[in-house]
């Protein structure tokens, strides 16, 4: 048995027991001491007088006492154990439900998946609370999705949300999500508060391989005045655990914007586990949710392995699509597809700014650049290049562009800086090609202080003398990692051949952001090096935009780059990752999906609708020259569309994105004893089955009850026992006044009887009161 207080701070109120203290020690008032010769007629007023003492303490205790029920009724006392278990069934609980919504919660064997089962559950539990009972709810997904944040008697709201829970998808994090619970219930009132947590039972969301994350959660734990209890329910408990299943893993493209009748490719693998044979399954390339005719491969995937496949794909109209891989169904389909959207252009603008312009013109800095863009066919005008001298370069219209070649340029003007960096800031692409007109300077003191180069410029390599024998320099294959350079690793791949005479030494850095610079430079990316070891391409972002700076030139001057045939397909997929940084339509759970609008863009119009179907209204952000739409909602993962409203079929106006998850939840391996174990150790939690099993658990030693009855049962009985002391004490002044006549009578009857003797007039006989004080107001006064 235990005992504690839901509100410690209110015990500071019993410093008030010290006002009756304080009122009876002034209302003693202090006498001078004379001498008075009839006291020997009041010895029955010396008795009175004590009777009147021990009353007066009495009352004055009793008055201490009821200040302090008062003080503990505020503070809310509660007993835990022995007699006060049977309390309980009275004591009205706050309980958040926490319903696993990762996608092995589909598995789809029997009659009802155990996201299904969860939901009942939930809903059995729901029929045996009370009236003062209240319930928040939460969703478990790779991000706790708080459903009903505030706890609610509305129990029929309860069943609602439940109803509506969308479909298992993605991951979970029932650790992140224990934790939202703790902290939704320490905002809570009631004595009994309890967690309820139903899952599947398997390992993956539990992240019992993370000590320190529960140890964090224990001391959480341990915060609120009332602890509360954790029961997990494993719904699935008396499933086989051997489970086959096919998984489809992220999506890669090689590049998130393309323009019509360029070639995509698309990348991912496809995993099988807890078979025991080598099976042949078909695999469907998706556009918007439709199988593209004769695009379908079949592969054998091995028992616990994986195999890659890949897609080529061809746009033919402009727009905003979501390719799709899927594999055919298991009896868990939530992992059996995987998405990743791509936005279509025309042709992308492009601005070359030549540094270095002859009269010959193939001798200028853009000469190769510019073949490479030009098309070769109408079919296959994919990048628009303009060409302009860096003397006659103006910044107007800079918005024209989706990115800026900025070619062996020695230095810009001042009043140049500003508008690039606005527009790289605002989605724009920025492609710096070094040369020898790159003046050092210039590139290290403004613009690396502007935040427009992720590197410093150290010195440029010596030319090999023509008669002595060097080692050549090439580009080192394996670090081509990112998306849009992995083509190039092919041993097929001609830019492995590319020779480098000389390049510049440079320091992949940013400048130290400062607190006036909302937007600053991300920490650079060796995208690429040379086979010595020093980098090559350098990339960051900036704000919406991205950074790229090659140690190189364009032309053939220090390289053989230019005629390699891989020379175009290198221009295009670098112009191509710089465009494409605007808008970032792959997100994980919890990024926020922005989209640069026009000032004047009618949100009202519009909504975001998620992968459950339910649409989301939103609102233009930022300022007239920055105007953007942001939506946060993006726990669920899946498909999401950006239409008008009422929602229709027109794919043009419909701008989609896509949430990804942790394939880690295809692990399917189910808690062991020693994971048990280790989630109910600290009194952490508590594994139960069956609604009545809940039920007795819920009546333990460990069950609370709040005191508040018993002590206003006692308050009101010491307040009516203080009025009838009070009552008393005064009917006893009274009583007292008569003995007093009659004492006085009998004292002036012996005085009149007795002659004066001039002595004892003179020496007092008995202290207690003034010369002009009575004996009654002296009795009385005692």
């Amino acid at each position: 048995m235990s005992f504690d207080v839901l509100n410690p701070w209110m015990l500071a109120g019993l410093a008030g027991i010290a006002l009756p203290v304080l009122a009876h020690l002034l209302s003693k008032k202090k006498y001078d001491v004379v001498q008075w010769g009839a006291m020997q007629f009041l010895e029955l007023g010396r008795e009175t007088r004590r009777r009147v003492r021990l009353e007066e303490f009495l009352l004055l205790l009793i008055r201490i006492l009821l200040i302090c029920l008062i003080v503990f009724l505020f503070a809310r006392p509660w007993a835990s154990g022995g007699l006060f278990k049977n309390l309980v069934s009275a004591q009205p609980r706050d309980v958040v439900i926490i319903v696993d919504g990762s996608f092995s919660m589909g598995w789809q064997d029997g009659m009802e998946t155990p996201h299904q089962k969860a939901i009942n559950w939930a809903r059995e539990f729901l029929n045996d609370l009370g009236a003062g009972d209240t319930v928040a709810l939460i969703d478990a997904r790779d991000q706790a999705r708080i459903v009903i944040e505030k706890p609610t008697r509305d129990i029929e709201w309860v069943r609602e949300e439940l109803r509506n829970l969308p479909a298992p998808s993605g991951s979970s994090n029932l650790a992140e999500a224990a934790t939202r619970a703790v902290q939704i219930l320490s905002q809570t009132t009631h004595l009994e508060r309890e967690i309820l947590i139903l899952t599947d039972g398997q390992s993956r969301p539990w992240s019992v391989d993370d000590p320190n994350r529960w140890l964090r959660f224990d001391d959480l734990l341990q915060q609120p005045v009332v602890r509360p209890r954790l029961w997990c329910v494993d719904v699935t408990r008396e499933e086989s655990d051997e489970r086959v299943n096919l998984t489809v893993g992220p999506i890669q493209l090689s590049r998130e914007l393309t323009v019509t009748d360029f070639p995509v490719r698309i990348s991912t693998t496809v995993g099988y586990s807890g078979g025991d044979e080598p099976i042949m399954k078909r695999i469907d390339l998706q556009i918007n949710g439709e199988t593209v005719p004769g695009r379908s491969v079949s592969v054998q995937l091995q028992p616990d392995g994986e195999t890659t496949v890949e897609f080529e794909h061809r746009f033919a109209s402009v727009g905003s699509y979501v390719i799709g891989v899927a594999v055919d169904g298991d009896a868990l389909p939530g992992d059996n597809e995987s998405l990743a959207a791509i936005e279509v252009n025309q042709a992308l603008p492009v601005l070359l700014v030549d540094g270095d312009r002859h009269l010959d013109p193939t001798r200028n800095e853009t000469f190769f650049a510019q073949i490479a863009f030009s098309p070769a066919t109408k079919s296959r005008d994919w990048i628009r290049a303009e060409t302009v001298s860096a003397d006659d370069w103006k910044t107007e219209n800079l918005d024209r562009y989706r990115t800026i070649v900025l070619a062996n340029v020695s230095k810009l003007p001042r009043e140049v800086i500003r508008p690039l960096r606005s527009h790289v800031a605002n989605g724009g692409g920025l492609f710096i090609a070094l040369g020898d007109q790159c003046d050092p300077t210039f590139y290290n003191e403004t613009l690396f202080e502007q935040g427009l180069i992720p590197a410093l410029l150290r010195k440029q390599s010596q030319p090999p003398e023509p008669d002595q024998p060097t080692s050549a320099v090439t580009i080192a294959p394996e670090t081509l990692e990112l998306p849009w350079l992995k083509r190039f690793q092919n041993t097929e791949s001609s830019l492995r051949d590319v020779r480098f005479d000389r390049w510049w030494s440079i320091d992949a850095l940013s400048p130290i952001a400062t607190d006036e610079d909302s937007e600053h430079l991300s920490e650079p990316v060796t995208a690429a090096r040379f086979s010595t070891g020093e980098p090559l391409l350098v990339t960051a972002e900036l704000g919406r935009g991205r950074v790229l700076v090659m140690s190189a030139p364009l032309d053939a001057d220090w390289s053989t780059l230019p005629a390699k045939p891989d020379y175009v397909a290198f221009l295009h997929e670098a112009i191509f990752y710089l465009a494409s940084a605007g808008v970032e339509r792959n997100l994980l759970p919890g990024l926020p999906f922005v989209m640069p609008v026009e000032p004047d863009f009618p949100a009202d119009e519009y909504a975001v609708f998620d992968p459950s179907g339910t649409p989301h209204d939103i609102k233009v952000v930022g300022s007239s020259e920055r105007a953007s739409i942001r939506f946060a909602e993006t726990q669920l993962p899946g498909r999401y569309s950006l239409e008008k409203t009422p929602r229709n079929s027109d794919l043009s106006s419909q701008q989609f994105f896509v949430v990804d998850y942790d394939r880690g939840e295809s692990d399917l391996t189910p808690l062991t004893e020693a994971d048990r174990t280790f989630l109910t150790d600290r009194d952490r939690m508590q594994f139960v089955v069956t609604q009545n099993e809940l039920r007795e658990q819920l009546l333990t030693d460990t069950s609370r009850a709040e005191l508040w009855r018993w002590i206003v049962f006692l308050f009101l009985g010491f307040l009516v026992f203080e009025l009838w002391m009070t009552k008393r004490l005064v009917q006893g002044g009274h009583a007292t006044d008569e003995i007093l006549d009659q004492q006085m009578a009998r004292a002036e009857e012996f005085e009149a009887d007795s002659p004066p003797d001039p002595a004892a007039s003179s020496q007092p006989v008995a202290e207690g009161r003034f010369p002009e004080e009575s004996s009654e107001e002296t009795i009385l006064r005692s």
